[in-house]
């Protein structure tokens, strides 16, 4: 291409014919679906068999989730909630409710604990649908309510208690 000026038309095909070769190089390669690599056979993992722990004389059936011997009286998460509503003085609709206040985040964070330790076929997920909440709360509950107990908190302790006798008693 020399460098006199060529009308609009003269150079776009100049542009055309020196860039043609690029673009089909670059752009327009045919689709080639990648390799799909050959199925693995499907092994079933050995089943787990429930492990007695000699201190605390709980069922450990994975290293995720503990099975307590409350977990064999066969609580609904329905009854959880009401007693621990009951014994807390709370309605069950506060409960499950979105207030924050320590009123109703403690005994809401009982029920989770108890769900916890009498509904272990329960998924925290489901725990957290019902309670409106994320899994992780279901989790955190947990954590923070076995932390009072270790603790000595005396409400935290007597309530747990309370509720606990009222799940034992249900016949």
């Amino acid at each position: 291409m020399s460098n006199e000026r060529l009308g609009i038309f003269e150079e776009l095909q100049a542009r055309r014919e020196r860039y043609s070769d690029h673009a089909e190089r670059k752009h327009y390669h045919p689709y080639i679906p990648p390799q799909q690599p050959e199925p693995k056979p499907a092994i079933k993992p050995a089943p787990r068999l429930p492990v007695v722990h000699p201190e605390r004389r709980t069922v450990v059936i994975s290293a995720r989730r503990t099975i307590y011997p409350e977990a064999a009286l066969g609580r609904t998460m329905y009854q959880v909630v009401r007693a621990t509503s009951e014994e807390s003085d709370t309605d069950v609709r506060d409960m499950l409710g979105p207030r924050r206040t320590q009123r109703f985040t403690r005994p809401r964070q009982v029920a989770m604990y108890m769900i916890s330790r009498y509904c272990p076929h329960i998924s925290y997920p489901t725990v957290g649908i019902t309670f409106n909440r994320d899994h992780t709360t279901i989790i955190h509950a947990g954590v923070v309510v076995s932390e009072r107990v270790l603790a000595g908190d005396a409400a935290t302790v007597e309530l747990v208690n309370r509720v606990h006798a009222r799940l034992q008693a249900i016949v």
